[in-house]
């Protein structure tokens, strides 16, 4: 309708591309197994979400990266390094 401010919702799918549209409801439907009704998040099933990418000792536009484990906190750190230059 010309003149409306109505939005309406099958508008709305077709102005955003499908693979985005996917992305963002895939974050909403996360954000929501994850919230507590109390506003808290579950930390146990955000680690299990948390997609784990390992170092990458190739460089990469002149960097490096490294994981470093402290083991009195079994906390995980990564690092970056820049490549000396050739």
């Amino acid at each position: 309708m010309a003149g409306s401010n109505e939005i309406n919702l099958s508008e709305c799918k077709r102005i955003v591309p499908l693979n985005t549209w996917i992305l963002i409801s895939n974050l909403k439907l996360a954000y929501n197994l994850l919230r507590h009704p109390d506003g808290t998040f579950n930390r146990d099933l955000a680690e299990f979400l948390d997609r784990k990418v390992p170092a990458n000792a190739i460089p990469v536009d002149g960097v490096f990266s490294f994981d470093i484990v402290d083991k009195s906190t079994n906390l995980l750190n990564r690092g970056l390094q820049t490549c000396p230059r050739k």
